[in-house]
């Protein structure tokens, strides 16, 4: 494994130990805060690995953090922000056959 590979991955667990954490979190606002870093550390993570989607989607995952964390003052809870954000989930999953050009695959069954 290529040094590169071993930060990503250590820099991987710190986003999962973040994710893990948000959970002891005793207020929304401090849960979403500390998932907001995990996601910035999947970000960077998938990012180092050359994976575009991961890095893609998480980096969805960080503003839609941000706007939930600035909830007051964002209104967040418009039906706007639901379309908005899975507008940019269904743009996501079209750019990576498209784009990205991944084969699609059905699961056995």
């Amino acid at each position: 494994m290529e040094p590169i590979q071993i930060i990503a991955q250590i820099i991987g667990f710190a986003g999962l130990a973040m994710n893990c954490l948000s959970y002891q979190a005793k207020t929304k606002k401090k849960l979403i805060v500390i998932q907001l870093f995990g996601a910035l550390f999947f970000v960077i993570h998938f990012g180092m690995l050359g994976a575009i989607m991961g890095c893609i989607l998480n980096t969805v995952a960080v503003l839609r953090s941000l706007l939930f964390a600035n909830a007051e003052k964002t209104n967040a809870n418009h039906p706007a922000w639901l379309a908005a954000f899975i507008a940019i989930y269904v743009g996501s999953y079209v750019l990576t056959f498209t784009v990205f050009q991944e084969p699609v695959t059905l699961p056995n069954l």
